[in-house]
């Protein structure tokens, strides 16, 4: 699955800082009042969240995202295996309740 087919349908989304944009990896933020249409496309491309927010994130949660910083209660991951290896996405909100981290990875 190519991660900039995903950035692709997400273009049409205010992005307030794009950290990195790889093959393999995007970070960026964008307003926590636009997360359920960032939600919505990933939901198209991933499936449902595997580990909703407030949820308390599996082993299996957080072994996939430990190298991009872990996951935790508060955030949401998605996930999906493809032929080219697993998916990931992960929301982190942010404190002040205005921005959200998103990342985006191929994991081989």
């Amino acid at each position: 699955m190519d991660l900039a087919k995903i950035m692709g349908k997400c273009s049409t989304l205010t992005v307030f800082e794009q950290r990195s944009s790889t093959a393999n990896y995007n970070e960026l933020v964008f307003s926590y009042r636009d997360l359920q249409a960032w939600q919505k496309i990933l939901e198209q491309e991933l499936g449902p969240a595997v580990k909703p927010a407030g949820e308390k994130p599996s082993p299996e949660d957080q072994k996939i995202a430990e190298s991009f910083g872990g996951i935790y209660a508060n955030q949401m991951l998605f996930r999906k295996d493809t032929s080219e290896g697993t998916v990931i996405a992960m929301f982190w909100p942010w404190s002040d309740e205005e921005h959200v981290t998103l990342k985006l990875a191929l994991c081989k």
